[in-house]
């Protein structure tokens, strides 16, 4: 692969996908390409479902005091 990924696309690789970290330099260029598009976009709808779950009072913890 003729671009090195950075720590933090291996990260968002690995944490988002479940690329092993030392298998992330195996990947050819299009395919990391892609790969960290998808990663971006599923971080993306986390993002969107934790904003969407703060005013949800029925998601919080039940309190046992």
């Amino acid at each position: 692969m003729a671009n090195k990924l950075t720590q933090e696309d291996k990260w968002a690789l690995m944490t988002m996908i479940g690329v092993r970290w030392d298998e992330s330099d195996k990947l050819s260029e299009d395919d990391a390409e892609f790969l960290l598009k998808r990663a971006n976009e599923i971080q993306d709808q986390v993002k969107q479902q934790q904003q969407q779950s703060t005013g949800n009072v029925n998601l919080r913890p039940p309190n046992y005091t």
